[in-house]
């Protein structure tokens, strides 16, 4: 029933062609595996969930800018609490053993379009600053999610692993926050290095709470329209 309805709506279909582990739960929309760094300064992989608006058998404009979490409080590369983004700390119960730990606010002047556009800010938000510790962690591991198993689709690629990360003596820096934070992190910037980077990679500077440090991802993370620089 799940992939049934995702796959009426276009913004959750594109959440899934992008490989989000997604399923629609208690009347909910649940993305889990999501990448994030714990107070230890270690990666974990939580779940976000969010309340569902729906048209008759497709998805409507979310009713609230607010996405709820299932793990520890996110932090920064360098184990700072995202305390930017806290909205609150309650265990709030979804249904059955679906429950949420935190939720966060982040609300662009016009609200969010579509569930694609939330779940995708969201997700980059707790998993830039994962990706500043390990390149490669990702929430688009396609999987599929039938029910409470997973397996994976016929175009995925090897899963990540639940693992924890030691993270570099230096911060590296996160790539950018979408400018409606209140009283977010200062501005930031990334310029293509001038060195050749190794096959497969992309060295960027980014300046990031007034370091500035290299960083090599494989692929620049979506951001919505609204979240790039103009």
């Amino acid at each position: 029933m799940s992939q049934q309805l995702i796959s009426l709506s276009p913004d959750l279909q594109r959440l899934f062609d992008d490989g989000y582990e997604l399923s629609i739960e208690h009347g909910h929309l649940v993305v889990r595996n999501v990448p994030y760094v714990r107070p230890t300064r270690e990666i974990g992989f939580g779940t976000m969930i969010s309340t569902l608006s729906m048209s008759g058998d497709r998805t409507s404009r979310p009713d609230t800018h607010v996405m709820m979490f299932a793990g520890d409080y996110p932090c920064d590369q360098v184990g700072q609490p995202l305390d930017k983004i806290r909205h609150v700390t309650a265990r709030q119960p979804i249904g059955g053993d679906l429950i949420a730990d935190h939720s966060f606010s982040s609300k662009p002047v016009t609200g969010y379009p579509d569930y694609y556009e939330k779940v995708v800010t969201y997700a980059s938000l707790l998993g830039c600053h994962a990706a500043a510790i390990d390149p490669d962690v990702t929430a688009r591991t396609h999987r599929v999610v039938e029910g409470r198993t997973t397996h994976r689709s016929s175009t995925s690629t090897t899963p990540q692993a639940e693992r924890a990360s030691t993270p570099p003596a230096k911060s590296s820096g996160c790539l950018r926050w979408p400018s409606w934070v209140s009283e977010g992190p200062d501005r930031m910037s990334s310029i293509r290095s001038p060195k050749r980077p190794p096959q497969g990679f992309t060295f960027m500077t980014a300046t990031c709470s007034n370091s500035t440090t290299p960083i090599g991802r494989r692929a620049r993370p979506h951001y919505p329209s609204y979240a790039r620089d103009r």
